[in-house]
């Protein structure tokens, strides 16, 4: 169920709460209850996953300073970076060596690889 499915549901049973009875009605209440824990919870895993691949969302609040932040492609991540690596700041949509560096930075972290063997990569390519 989609969160947009869930939220039409509980929309259907806050309607029919208006005619059932009491029985029902609380029924109908833990339902939208549950409903709405399923939603929160789906929003807070889509929302990790997303602020984790991200370079967008990362940078800006890693580096909130930097106004060059927000003219990351918002659809780059981290693991089509290390994939792109040849054409990276066409990839990021920004052609600044200093967001490159630290985005080149954070991608070592992840990968677990010194930022010189992404940075020889990147000159090979």
């Amino acid at each position: 169920m989609t969160i947009q499915e869930a939220s039409q549901l509980i929309a259907q049973l806050k309607k029919e709460n208006e005619s059932n009875s009491e029985e029902e009605r609380m029924f109908n209440e833990e339902w939208i209850r549950l409903l709405h824990k399923a939603i929160k919870e789906a929003t807070n895993e889509a929302y990790a996953k997303l602020q984790k691949e991200s370079i967008k969302l990362w940078y800006i609040l890693t580096f909130p300073e930097d106004e060059l932040g927000d003219s990351i492609n918002p659809s780059a991540t981290f693991s089509e970076a290390q994939k792109n690596l040849e054409s990276i700041y066409e990839y990021i949509g920004v052609h600044d060596s200093v967001i490159r560096e630290r985005v080149f930075s954070e991608l070592s972290e992840r990968m677990g690889i010194s930022y010189e063997e992404i940075y020889n990569k990147w000159l090979s390519a």
